[in-house]
C-alpha cells in the first residue's frame, strides 16, 4: 500500500516538474544556487558530493563549477545497476562527461573516491529528489540509491535541492528512508 502511494505520488510530481520550460528551470536554478552558496556550511565543507542533473531536475552544472572554483573536493555519483549502489568519482576542471545509466552524465574516465574517504571528511551531499515535505523527508526515483548511500555516511550534511512546486504536505516514509538536513527551493530554505 505504501509503495503504491509513493509510486503514484512520484508519477504526479514528475509530470508536474516535467511541465517546466528550460527557461523556468534555469531561472529557478539560479535562485537556488544563490541560496545554496549563502549557507555557511558550504564554506566549512571539505568535500561536496553532488548529483549530475538530468532532464527537469535542478540544474547542477553551475553548482559543480562553482564548487570547483572554491577549491572543494567535488565528487559525483555513478550508478551501479548491478548491485543498486553508487560509486563516486572526483571531478576537476578538465573532467569530460559522457551519458551514463538513465542518461545521467558521468565522468568519461572516473577517478574513484571511496565511502571511507567521504566519511572521514567534512562532507556535504547534495541530493536529487522528486518530492519533499517541510520536515525534510524526500521521495526519490524509487530505486533507493541515495538512501543506501546516505546510510553509509551518517555524519555528512544532507542537502536537497528542488523546485517549490515539488513540495507536498506529507511524504509517506519507510524506515529505510533517510531524511535530509536541509532542502532549498527557489523560494525558501527548510531545516530539519
Amino acid at each position: 500500500m505504501l509503495l503504491e502511494k509513493k509510486s503514484s505520488l512520484r508519477s504526479k510530481l514528475l509530470l508536474k516538474r516535467n511541465s517546466l520550460s528550460e527557461v523556468e528551470i534555469l531561472f529557478k536554478t539560479n535562485l537556488i544556487f544563490e541560496k545554496l552558496f549563502s549557507l555557511s556550511i558550504i564554506n566549512l565543507s571539505t568535500v561536496v558530493h553532488c548529483y549530475c542533473s538530468n532532464g527537469s531536475e535542478v540544474n547542477t552544472t553551475k553548482i559543480l563549477s562553482n564548487l570547483l572554483s572554491l577549491k572543494k573536493t567535488v565528487s559525483v555519483p555513478i550508478v551501479n545497476d548491478f548491485n543498486l549502489d553508487l560509486s563516486h568519482s572526483i571531478l576537476d576542471t578538465s573532467t569530460v562527461f559522457v551519458q551514463g545509466k538513465y542518461n545521467i552524465p558521468i565522468p568519461k574516465e572516473p577517478q574513484f573516491f571511496s565511502i571511507s574517504q567521504l566519511n572521514q571528511l567534512s562532507t556535504i551531499v547534495i541530493v536529487p529528489l522528486v518530492g519533499f515535505d517541510a520536515c525534510c523527508n524526500r521521495i526519490g526515483y524509487g530505486k533507493g540509491f541515495y538512501d543506501r548511500f546516505l546510510q553509509k555516511i551518517p555524519n555528512a550534511k544532507k542537502i536537497g535541492i528542488a523546485f517549490a512546486m515539488q513540495e507536498v504536505q506529507t511524504i509517506p516514509i519507510e524506515n529505510t528512508d533517510i531524511p535530509l538536513d536541509i532542502i532549498i527551493t527557489e523560494e525558501t530554505i527548510f531545516y530539519r
